[in-house]
């Protein structure tokens, strides 16, 4: 609700004047724009935390979920954060995989979301010309730093740097980026995977990858407990989500959520 108010009150960075946090705030008004970032402190991660808990709100059975999902991904749209949405799509299509009764749910939710998203981007002109520019004109948006970053990884692996299967340690890339000038300049990849194969090394990140696959296929979740993994997987690819904390909890709450068995199941094994 605060993301949508300060996008409708044309204030993106009310909550961060309000505590006097102010870090990130030209993220949120770059080139005018009216990117607002509620309680997160960057409209990139407030974009992908609102999702990851839209489908983590609509785990629960009922209508009342569903409402909920609605407003809350609202709040993500309004962010006009191009990962939020790609991460809804992905949790979308995981959800349209399910039974009947999951594809109605999320279908309505989702008719629901673009009715209430689209009154509110079309009465914010601010908002509504972010987000022509930021999403409908999304091809002509300049993303060399994520390309540089994939182009970098490639050439890692063309050249079989020890580091790729050492890794760096726990905040190296950072550290590396700091030393040699950066990421085009900037101090991140902007890509989770990136940065963690970077970090951690080929066999921690394919072990722990590895770890999190076994455990869905042992527990075989419902597409309704896949669908926030699916979402929160999808947004850390375009930027250093798990190193925000609240990001880094949202997504092991989704893991945990896709890799617990059922009640029946676990009744079953135990009997």
């Amino acid at each position: 609700m605060l993301a949508i108010a300060e996008s409708v009150t044309h204030q993106p960075t009310l909550w961060s004047d309000l505590i006097g946090a102010n870090g990130f705030d030209e993220d949120s008004t770059f080139g005018g724009a009216n990117r607002v970032a509620s309680t997160f402190g960057h409209p990139l991660v407030a974009g992908a935390a609102l999702v990851i808990i839209a489908f983590l709100v609509l785990v629960q059975s009922g209508r009342r979920p569903g409402i909920f999902f609605s407003i809350v991904v609202t709040g993500a749209v309004v962010t006009v954060s191009r990962s939020a949405l790609l991460g809804l799509a992905a949790g979308v299509l995981i959800y349209l995989t399910g039974n009947h009764r999951q594809r109605s749910q999320i279908i309505g939710a989702i008719a629901v979301t673009a009715i209430i998203g689209w009154l509110v981007v079309s009465l914010v002109p601010a908002l509504n010309a972010a987000f022509e520019s930021r999403v409908l004109n999304a091809p002509t948006q300049n993303e060399t730093i994520r390309l540089n970053s994939l182009h970098e990884l490639k050439a890692s692996f063309s050249k079989n740097d020890k580091e790729l299967w050492f890794g760096r340690g726990l905040g190296g890339s950072k550290i590396y980026l700091g030393q040699t000038g950066g990421n085009l300049g900037f101090g991140v990849y902007d890509n989770q995977y990136v940065t963690s194969l970077y970090d951690s090394g080929l066999p921690v990140v394919f072990a722990v990858i590895g770890l999190i696959v076994l455990g869905i296929i042992r527990a075989r979740p419902s597409a309704r407990m896949l669908a926030p993994l699916a979402a929160s997987a999808t947004t850390i690819f375009f930027f250093d989500g798990l190193y925000w904390p609240v990001i880094g909890l949202l997504f092991w709450m989704t893991v945990s959520l896709a890799t617990a068995p059922t009640a029946s199941r676990a009744s079953a094994r135990a009997n």
